[in-house]
């Protein structure tokens, strides 16, 4: 690598790893022509190709691929849901049980 230079692939690889390996795979979800994996559900993609920078030497605008975790849109759905449960006020009772 060139002095100086960030190399995001190298920072990136065992996040992805990690992000792949705790994936959930829900019945249904399958793995699409592009060998990444779909969600049974919604059909959104699961996983995706991104590319980050990998300069080297001779090419600093070098990159390689990673495949890397992503939410479907149910997944998303799910999470906004989640954000708006516990970004509202409690009230009395519900704090009690």
């Amino acid at each position: 690598m060139a002095e100086g230079m960030l190399n995001t692939y190298e920072f990136m690889k065992n996040i992805a790893a990690r992000g792949l390996s705790k994936q959930v795979r829900n019945p249904g979800d399958y793995v699409g022509p592009d060998g990444l994996l779909m969600c049974g559900k919604c059909g959104e993609a699961k996983q995706r190709i991104m590319d980050f920078a990998d300069p080297t030497p001779e090419n600093p605008e070098h990159t390689r691929q990673l495949k890397v975790a992503t939410m479907c849109r149910c997944e998303r759905e799910i999470e906004e849901q989640q954000k708006r449960e516990s970004r509202r006020p409690r009230t009395w009772s519900e704090s009690e049980h």
